[in-house]
């Protein structure tokens, strides 16, 4: 038998067959990367811990693939870390990814580390390193045209600024960051700026400034659908609450940004949070809790090696032995206050050389891997060419097929949203028809009954009676009848309050709150628009839920005194009911809700607004917040 040796030409076929499957085997890699990738920038504000897990999927893909690729997970670690607060781990990671892409074109790869450097610098005090690395940052993804990234660049420098208080250059950054994305008012970028400008204003004793730039983020985070701004501008309008000596609406504030920092797991946020309830605490001169709070921001600092937040921790612990005459333990914090700040900035001259040193070893680097990299790319210009063109075409067709599922699945939610809110108004209208029945037989029927009665009596109480037991009992009866008649007519029109339709909503208010019994429960009633204007449907379901609100303090909180206000303010209305009484306990609230508080709750979901219930420790606040857009 002869054996034939394989032709050339067979030979240059295979091997063009085995580059063909690796070329696509390395095309789908990089693709998959680039969609991770993309998928932990979107994330980066909600869903911290799932960025590291994308990391380690990109890390198994990028092995074989070029070092942008391989830049790739360490920023995204390092943007896991920063989040977490945990600083050193995140500048690691940066600045392994700013090394492997050494002399990259790929500018906003390069500017993501670099700006990610100078959030660690700003977050650790080191803000001469903070600055540099973020005007690196800025000049990359403005080479890049990366708009959101400058604008982010901005805003980081606006806060490095303030964090320096120099507040008009912080502002002159936190303005462009802004003007930059004006068209894009939705996205976290902005919101960020927004909330650190809100801070500025306060920082600088603007305070209604402040208060307005808090409620234009809050109604634009209203606007999303996420929560995910909430506690900065809950922060921001608690501090400004705190300077105006609002107490109460401070703590309130401070309370809800606290409850959401801790749910994100954010220690940075975490220790600000207890720091600045223990600066209120303070104002209030409630120094055991004071003292208490600012051990806790302290400790959990120093385990998030945020050392900022202990300065900040130790100074407002000496305020607080000073005010409590205790200048022995005054001395020692401000002593370990003063060390810790000059050890940050010892620290910021070392880096600056540290980074200087780095930026002269790369660029030698630089230099060597230039030629390599031109010769690669050259390379995958070939073959990425014959490869475009067919991921062309799938991804029209893929594009193509999603856009019409995704058509399809937008119509059949608005058809379900649209049915459910036509049953929720059928429901609320067949509630008030039938509640208008009941109101017209009590004053049609039983009312002119009651009433015909109580003037019977009184015809035969005109008639003086001889027997004088009987004249004192026909006398009582009459003063009950009439009494019941009273009563009738304050049922009827509860049920059915004509002063609603009339007047509006407020006027309807505070006709019922006028009805209470002062002598049980001292009721003050205010609102800032007297005028206010609201649609029927959402009228009605406002004044019950008040109505509602209010026999609950009458039935359980044994409370004397109840303030009511309604305000409305930046496209939102707030209507706060506050009593004097033993108070609620919010989880033993959601675990045994009755009828009415489900009432409740549903109502106001129908307005897409929310409500919550606080002890104050004197009574119990209830929050209703309706957007108004």
């Amino acid at each position: 038998m002869l054996y034939r040796t394989p032709s050339a030409s067979l030979l240059v076929v295979l091997l063009t067959m085995l580059a063909a499957a690796c070329t696509k085997a390395r095309d789908q890699n990089e693709q998959q990367v680039n969609q991770w990738y993309l998928h932990v920038n979107k994330m980066r504000y909600t869903q911290g811990d799932s960025m590291l897990f994308y990391a380690a999927l990109m890390e198994e893909k990028t092995g074989a693939l070029s070092r942008e690729y391989q830049a790739m997970p360490l920023i995204a670690k390092g943007m896991h870390y920063s989040r977490k607060s945990k600083f050193d781990s995140a500048l690691f990671y940066f600045k392994e990814a700013l090394q492997t892409l050494g002399t990259s074109t790929a500018d906003s790869l390069v500017g993501k580390a670099y700006n990610g450097i100078g959030n660690v610098y700003k977050n650790t005090g080191n803000y001469p390193a903070a600055i540099a690395h973020l005007q690196q940052a800025l000049q990359y993804f403005t080479k890049a045209g990366y708009t959101e990234g400058v604008a982010g660049v901005h805003s980081n420098l606006g806060q490095t600024y303030q964090l320096k208080e120099d507040l008009a250059n912080s502002k002159a950054h936190l303005k462009l960051a802004i003007g930059t994305l004006h068209d894009n008012r939705l996205s976290n970028a902005y919101l960020n700026a927004l909330h650190t400008l809100a801070n500025v204003y306060a920082q600088n004793g603007e305070i209604d400034s402040a208060l307005w730039t808090d409620n234009e983020g809050l109604s634009l985070v209203a606007a999303t659908g996420s929560s995910l701004f909430l506690s900065p501008f809950f922060d921001n309008k608690a501090k400004c609450f705190a300077e105006k000596g609002m107490y109460d609406s401070a703590s309130l504030y401070f309370t809800r940004s606290f409850a959401i920092d801790s749910a994100s797991g954010n220690q940075k946020l975490v220790s600000d949070s207890y720091l600045n309830r223990g600066r209120l605490a303070i104002k209030q001169q409630q120094w055991s809790t004071a003292k208490d709070l600012l051990d806790k921001s302290i400790a959990v600092a120093m385990a998030a090696n945020y050392r900022l937040g202990k300065q900040e921790g130790l100074k407002e612990l000496a305020l607080l032995s000073t005010k409590q005459n205790d200048y022995t333990k005054a001395y020692q914090h401000q002593e370990a206050y003063v060390a810790l700040k000059d050890s940050l900035l010892n620290e910021s001259t070392e880096s600056q050389i540290a980074v200087l040193r780095t930026q002269f070893e790369t660029t030698e680097k630089e230099q060597q891997i230039a030629l390599q990299q031109s010769e690669l790319k050259q390379q995958r210009l070939y073959i990425g060419g014959i490869v475009v063109l067919a991921v062309a075409v799938l991804l029209l067709i893929y594009s193509y097929t999603k856009r019409k599922q995704l058509q399809k699945q937008q119509a059949f939610d608005a058809a379900i949203h649209q049915q459910q809110e036509q049953a929720t108004i059928s429901i609320l209208t067949a509630e008030e028809r039938e509640r208008q029945r009941i109101a017209a037989d009590l004053h049609d029927g039983i009312g002119q009954t009651m009433t015909a009665a109580w003037l019977n009596l009184q015809a035969v109480s005109a008639r003086q009676p001889s027997n004088t037991e009987d004249a004192l009992l026909i006398k009582k009866t009459t003063a009950l009848v009439g009494d019941s008649c009273v009563e009738l007519r304050q049922i009827s029109h509860n049920m059915m309050p004509n002063v609603l339709n009339r007047k509006g909503l407020v006027n309807a208010l505070r006709d019922f709150t006028s009805q209470t019994d002062h002598h049980t429960l001292s009721v003050s009633f205010q609102a800032d628009d007297e005028t206010l204007s609201l649609d029927s449907t959402t009228s009605i379901i406002l004044y019950r839920v008040v109505q509602e609100c209010i026999n609950n303090v009458l039935k359980h909180a044994r409370a004397t005194e109840l303030d009511i206000s309604v305000s409305r303010d930046a496209g939102e209305l707030s209507i706060t009911i506050e009593d004097n009484g033993v108070g609620i306990n919010p989880q033993q609230l959601q675990q045994s809700e009755g009828i009415g508080i489900r009432n409740i709750r549903s109502r106001i979901a129908y307005l897409k607004g929310s409500v919550e219930w606080n002890n104050t420790g004197n009574g119990t606040v209830v929050a209703i917040y309706i957007p108004l857009a």
